[in-house]
């Protein structure tokens, strides 16, 4: 999947999540942020930390008085550019490959919110495609499912978010990763 084929994905999705949260009945929230990924298991062996970015909109659902409902829906897109594991960096170096690699991911979940407090919990699926670092490595397009926990800080103007997930893609080879990350929203 080239760049112009991502950013078309991203640009669908958006437009569904305004055309969505047009809706006088939802609370939304659009944000974007960043922050690390982390590779674990088998991944870990070619990747390293890498920093992520990420843009996500939120919906969430109002009640009958007008209150914002404990749980929300996530349409949600991000991009790492992965740092090479040294080992096999080392490895590329040998042979005078250079090619960086790359992780995109979109996906849609959802969220439930403490009563007493700004923390969530969530869920969804997702679409992954990595292209590992070397040329002769083949990339991986994988769907795949997430879990996520968090604190989230509404006011009146803005909203932080931190949130820890926890992604498992499969496909020909399977995927895990954690990602550590920091959101700055806009609730319109």
């Amino acid at each position: 999947m080239n760049t112009k084929t991502r950013m078309t994905s991203l640009a669908i999705l958006l437009l569904v999540a305004v055309a969505v949260g047009a809706s006088p009945s939802h609370a939304d929230n659009l944000a974007v942020g960043g922050g690390a990924l982390l590779p674990i298991a088998d991944f870990s062996d070619i990747a390293a930390v890498s920093p992520y970015i990420n843009g996500r909109y939120e919906i969430q659902d109002t009640n009958a008085r007008g209150k914002t409902a404990l749980r929300s829906y996530i349409i949600q897109a991000g991009f790492a550019f992965l740092q090479t594991n040294s080992d096999y960096e080392k490895a590329l170096d040998l042979i005078g490959d250079t090619k960086d690699g790359t992780l995109f991911d979109v996906g849609l979940g959802a969220r439930v919110y403490s009563k007493k407090n700004s923390l969530f919990v969530g869920a969804g699926g997702e679409y992954v495609r990595m292209d590992p670092p070397g040329e002769l490595a083949d990339a991986l397009d994988g769907a795949g499912f997430y879990a996520a926990a968090g604190l989230a800080k509404n006011t009146e103007t803005f909203r932080l978010e931190v949130e820890v997930r926890a992604s498992f893609v499969f496909g020909d080879d399977n995927l895990q990763y954690f990602q550590f990350l920091a959101n700055f929203g806009l609730p319109f």
